[in-house]
């Protein structure tokens, strides 16, 4: 079955409501209306790249990265969902701009904080800002995309 979804073809094998699995890479940024039905989106092989600005609106996201890497592009500041690299890592191209994400990484992410340089300004505390600054989005229990029902472990794997 193809499916279009957000101006991208790919084929789906649902295998419950709302989850959509992609065979190979994914490129996405921008803002993706859920239509008020929270989604997870598995890619079983290739990377999933975050080109742009990345925001969810009417639900909530989960992107699960099988065999391959999650790759932030340097102009990314600010992205939404679950992100999950099962057998890969978060890259990053090398940037001096803060990212801030509202939702969870899981996953290896230390080549990423490698290439996020940012150094912010002192707040009113007299700390400074961090490069990477990942927020807890309460959507991930009240909109819970499909499959994450149980929170992850060292051995979860969504079949």
């Amino acid at each position: 079955k193809i499916t279009k979804l957000y101006g991208i073809n790919f084929k789906t094998t649902p295998s419950q409501k709302g989850v959509y699995s992609i065979g190979e890479g994914l490129a996405i940024g921008g803002e993706f209306n859920m239509e008020g039905q929270s989604k997870t989106f598995i890619i079983k092989e290739g990377n999933l790249e975050i080109t742009s600005n990345l925001k969810i609106t009417n639900g909530f996201a989960a992107f699960i990265v099988q065999k391959g890497n999650i790759i932030i592009g340097g102009t990314v500041t600010k992205m939404e969902g679950v992100y999950i690299a099962q057998k890969g890592i978060f890259e990053a191209e090398r940037s001096e701009k803060q990212l801030t994400v509202n939702g969870a990484f899981i996953g290896d992410i230390s080549q990423l904080w490698q290439n996020r340089k940012y150094i912010g300004e002192e707040n009113e505390l007299g700390k400074v800002q961090p490069a990477i600054n990942i927020r807890f989005d309460a959507r991930l229990f009240t909109q819970t995309p499909p499959g994450l029902e149980k929170l992850p472990t060292s051995t979860w794997e969504l079949k």
